[in-house]
């Protein structure tokens, strides 16, 4: 009788030794990391044309609302590029733009070309639906983002910085996929 109840144990001890190695096996595989998965590409990444520049914005002095400006890009040729490993970005060429500006009935027309916002090869970064560029602190929030097109917007309230004229307002920039 004792020879059938050490079988007995000798069984029981092998039944829970290999259902402990399939449990410990089916968790290991269960839990395995996320990382073992490619991440696909950002929609962000590749250079892009600018096709459109524009703004309307709030003209403030001391404090107070006294008009409007209207930027109007013109002659794009200008480029941005971002990779990823590593999330670099480098804007090339400048913006030419005409502005309209209204304040108190006066009204200024005005050329100039605007050199962009990106620091040359920043490093960028996407969170929450926006572009973050990290060396500079600059968010652009996208608009739309598709295979083809890229459209975002910078907000500038410069109202707060004590100036005695400021302005506040976004504007906005849309690419084409090169």
């Amino acid at each position: 009788m004792r020879t059938k109840h050490l079988l007995k144990m000798k069984t029981f001890k092998k039944l829970v030794l290999i259902l402990t190695v399939t449990m410990v096996s089916f968790a290991s595989t269960s839990c395995s990391k996320d990382d073992d998965v490619p991440k696909k590409e950002s929609k962000l990444v590749g250079t892009w044309e600018l096709t459109t520049f524009s703004a309307n914005l709030e003209v403030f002095i001391d404090g107070k609302a006294a008009g409007t400006t209207i930027v109007t890009g013109k002659d794009y040729n200008t480029t941005l590029t971002l990779t990823e490993n590593p999330n670099k970005a480098t804007q090339v060429g400048a913006i030419p733009y005409t502005a309209v500006t209204n304040v108190n009935g006066l009204i200024i027309d005005s050329e100039d070309v605007f050199d962009g916002l990106i620091p040359a090869n920043s490093t960028w970064t996407e969170k929450n639906n926006k572009i973050v560029f990290v060396d500079s602190e600059i968010t652009f929030e996208v608009l739309e983002s598709t295979e083809t097109t890229l459209k975002y917007q910078f907000i500038i309230d410069g109202t707060g910085q004590g100036a005695d004229g400021a302005i506040k307002g976004p504007y906005i920039f849309t690419y084409k996929k090169k």
